[in-house]
This record gives C-alpha cells, sequence and structure tokens, in this order.
C-alpha cells in the first residue's frame, strides 16, 4: 500500500516527512471506516473511486 512505502521511505532514508504522510492518510482511512464509508468488498457501498475521494476529504 501506499502508507507501506511512506513508511519504507521513512525508515529507509530517515525522513520523517513521509511517516507523517503514512500516518495522515492511515488516520484518514480509519476514520472513513468508523463513519460507515467502505467499499463492497468491506460491507459497504462505495466504488474505489468514492471512498478515495472519502480519505482525500480527510486529509
Amino acid at each position: 500500500s501506499g502508507v507501506m512505502m511512506l513508511n519504507h521511505l521513512a525508515d529507509t532514508r530517515d525522513d520523517a516527512r513521509c511517516r507523517e504522510a503514512g500516518n495522515a492518510i492511515k488516520h484518514a482511512y480509519n476514520e472513513c471506516l468508523k463513519e460507515g464509508h467502505k467499499t463492497a468488498d468491506l460491507g459497504g457501498t462505495l466504488g474505489t473511486q468514492a471512498f478515495a475521494d472519502e480519505v482525500i476529504r480527510r486529509l
């Protein structure tokens, strides 16, 4: 995932900005799930674009 990539970059390049970005995305993603915004594979009705839009709104 993108968060995993950012964490890897944070670890290998000692880049705190990558860690912060990864944490922000993960937090936004989790907030979406808590609020019931889910894709069909998680029991929701959103498509991937709509879910991504919800995550972006929280960043």
